[in-house]
């Protein structure tokens, strides 16, 4: 990946490092993906489109302010992933506060983490 795909890719990562999150090659293949707390949710697709994984609940609640945007999908199917389509890191910019939805929405909560050291 090299050019204007790692630039968006950089700008991602920039916003989404101050928040928990650090990057890794992706489990879905040979990408770069961001992580936080062990749960992948943000890898560099195709040039310029990067997979965000948001829960469906938090999508729901944020879905009708990003309807109209040109750079977000849903794809049928992907309950907690969508797509967003970047062709600069001031469209990165622009989507910022969906970004952090996401990081929000997969952000271990008390009762997850004492799920998990109890098993």
């Amino acid at each position: 990946m090299s050019g204007p795909t790692m630039t968006i890719w950089n700008a991602v990562v920039a916003a989404l490092s101050p928040l928990g999150c650090h990057e890794q090659r992706s489990r879905w293949g040979d990408k770069p993906a961001l992580v936080l707390a062990g749960r992948e949710i943000a890898h560099s697709e195709t040039p310029g489109t990067v997979d965000l994984r948001i829960t469906g609940s938090r999508w729901r609640e944020v879905r009708a302010d990003w309807s109209d945007d040109v750079r977000v999908a849903a794809p049928p199917g992907r309950r907690d992933w969508i797509e967003l389509s970047l062709q600069s890191s001031d469209d990165v910019a622009e989507v910022a506060s969906l970004l952090r939805a996401a990081v929000d929405a997969n952000r271990p909560t008390p009762d997850m983490r004492r799920r998990a050291t109890s098993t």
